[in-house]
């Protein structure tokens, strides 16, 4: 009943507004004052769903901007790319590490920055990506400069079917640089072993043969497959000579840095 009195307040209240001359003769002072008291009630109703709005509005800002620093200010490129290749979006770093500005980047073709050295490796990477449901990872490297080759590893994963790929980008100059000196140094130390004119055994902590250059198996007169079966002070396979051979090197190996007595009685004196 109480719902059927304020719905016909409500007709009441609509018809007299349409009129020409608004009057508040066809309502009686209790419906009017009750009317009031119900559009009172629905303003505190409004006034705090408003509030509510408000305030979840501040915190998807809030949100909204923790999420902007924490995408433009992280360590690594973040890159939104579309379906063919296209930058959607990029952070600072990511277009830091490719040394153009971010403003610029957005609408160009990924793939236009990789060196012709990575480019069918980055071809197929990025169809493995579009069409499969997993993350796919390359390492591929960009024309930065002719003088500062850039290396990156990309993880990066395709989203909304395939039609959005969001990729993670990370400098591995560093370890690039590293792999390429040690492969020089391995190639230095690999060609002075081999050339070495005296016999060279490398073992391990137990003992065990690892390596042997090419003079050692010739001073020795054993096959380097048998050789490399032998521990360090394994006489098994050798000769009477080539025994002796091997323990007077060793005592010349053993005794290379002592001075002998006769230095010591002369740098005393």
């Amino acid at each position: 009943m109480k719902n059927k009195s304020k719905d016909t307040l409500h007709g009441r209240m609509e018809n007299m507004l349409k009129k020409p001359k608004n009057t508040y003769d066809s309502l009686k002072k209790s419906e009017l004052l009750m009317l009031i008291h119900e559009m009172q009630e629905k303003q505190l109703v409004l006034e705090k769903q408003n509030g509510l709005l408000e305030h979840a509005q501040t915190e998807a800002e809030e949100a909204y901007r923790q999420y902007t620093d924490l995408y433009d200010f992280a360590p690594v490129g973040y890159f939104t790319l579309k379906q063919d290749g296209d930058i959607l979006e990029v952070n600072l770093a990511g277009a830091s590490l490719l040394g153009v500005e971010r403003e610029k980047l957005i609408d160009s073709q990924l793939g236009s920055f990789v060196s012709e050295e990575s480019s069918s490796e980055f071809k197929d990477f990025f169809e493995k990506l579009l069409s499969g449901t997993g993350k796919e990872s390359c390492e591929i490297l960009f024309e930065a400069s002719k003088l500062n080759p850039l290396w990156v590893r990309t993880e990066a994963t395709c989203f909304e079917g395939g039609q959005t790929c969001r990729a993670v980008m990370l400098s591995i100059n560093v370890r690039k640089r590293a792999e390429s000196e040690l492969r020089i140094s391995m190639t230095k130390y690999k060609t002075l072993f081999d050339s070495f004119p005296l016999g060279i055994t490398v073992s391990g902590a137990e003992g065990n043969i690892l390596e042997t250059n090419p003079a050692a198996i010739r001073l020795l007169d054993v096959p380097q497959e048998e050789h490399t079966k032998r521990d360090i002070d394994d006489p098994k396979g050798l000769s009477k000579n080539n025994l002796n051979t091997l323990k007077y090197d060793n005592l010349v190996l053993k005794n290379q840095d002592k001075p002998n007595d006769e230095e010591n009685r002369a740098k005393n004196s």
